[in-house]
């Protein structure tokens, strides 16, 4: 249960260990990062571990080392009443609860083997009450390429395709250089309107490495949106991930959720006609998170899984591409393919799982 200034609701559930560099080597003479050692150790059980991005469209270049390893049969008690056991079914549920599970859990758990969520065959189960759409999520985990529409070495050429065409150039600039922003004593906002603000903290915070502190955050002026398409095609449940250039990404561009309110806008017409189509899905989950709490105030975004009728014409794109959930998996393993959203956004299908 980890404490964030910009957090709705203060404290939200965070991986065992979320650390910067300068926390976990203890720079500012905090205290000691407890259970560092077991993902610092070589020769621990490694269940995954995979370098993943932040949020492009506010990080520059900015990338998390995502691990589970796994500890002996006798467990570890918690150090404080900070850290509780939880199974994989009371994560599951978790993921469905807004302001619950952190944007660098969700990531973590999205990465890792989703076995370990439902101690079996993913999503074999079912969510009660969703049995249709469950067995749904069953069929396209379980199928191979044969029946996708495009195998995933046609998925990962789109994408390059995509970071071969684009270019991207940062400069990078003081505040006071900056034109069309309005300074006081307590940030810089835009003059004209905007998504976000920047504001100055001081945190106090009793449970933390350090507890005093001053810092910068990013202020969130408005909700966000990221929807997550999916439907039945050629019998097999399918979901639209979009091409997204953003300018942290190092890679350029990853897949990213179909529809995102934050995202450079590369096709804009697309969009719009997208946008319309969505508006006739079926939502199958959906939940509101603050995303990443230390750099973000209350930058809340609502994330959906929407399911379209079979029968309805989608517009296609050269940036998007429909990939069922078993390569949705394969991708999540490995390095700069999927954004931060999208896994926010696949951690939604996992309470399914």
């Amino acid at each position: 249960a980890k404490a964030e200034p910009g957090n709705t609701g203060e404290v939200q559930l965070a991986p065992t260990v979320q650390a910067t560099v300068s926390n976990y080597t203890r720079r500012h003479g905090g205290l000691p990062t407890p259970y560092l050692e077991l993902f610092l150790d070589e020769d621990g059980e490694r269940v995954s571990d995979s370098l993943q991005s932040e949020q492009g469209s506010r990080f520059l270049g900015k990338y998390n080392r995502n691990m589970v390893v796994a500890t002996p049969d006798a467990g570890l008690e918690p150090v404080s009443e900070d850290w509780h056991w939880a199974n994989g079914r009371e994560v599951q549920a978790m993921l469905l609860c807004d302001f619950a599970i952190n944007t660098d859990a969700r990531s973590v758990i999205t990465c890792t083997d989703w076995r370990l969520l439902c101690e079996g065959t993913p999503f074999a189960a079912g969510r009660p009450g969703d049995k249709g759409f469950s067995a749904q999520l069953l069929a396209s985990h379980g199928c191979d390429d044969n029946a996708a529409e495009q195998d995933l070495n046609a998925i990962l050429q789109a994408l390059q395709h995509c970071r071969d065409s684009t270019r991207l150039t940062t400069r990078l600039k003081p505040l006071q250089a900056l034109a069309g922003w309005h300074w006081s004593d307590t940030g810089l906002t835009p003059a004209a309107g905007g998504s976000i603000a920047l504001r100055y903290l001081k945190v106090d915070a009793a449970h933390r490495e350090v507890p005093h502190w001053d810092q910068p955050i990013l202020a969130g002026l408005r909700q966000e949106s990221t929807t997550l398409l999916c439907q039945c095609r050629r019998g097999v449940l399918h979901f639209l991930l979009r091409c997204s250039v953003e300018v942290g990404f190092r890679e350029t561009a990853q897949f990213g959720p179909t529809l995102q309110s934050d995202a450079l806008d590369t096709a804009p017409a697309w969009r719009e006609t997208l946008t319309a189509v969505a508006d006739t899905a079926v939502i199958r989950a959906a939940v509101r998170q603050s995303d990443e709490g230390g750099r973000f105030d209350h930058a809340v975004t609502e994330y959906r899984i929407a399911q379209l009728d079979a029968a309805c014409t989608v517009p296609a794109s050269p940036l998007a591409v429909w990939v069922t959930l078993r390569q949705i998996e394969t991708m999540c393993r490995q390095q700069g393919l999927l954004s931060n959203e999208l896994r926010s956004a696949v951690s939604l299908l996992l309470a399914f799982a």
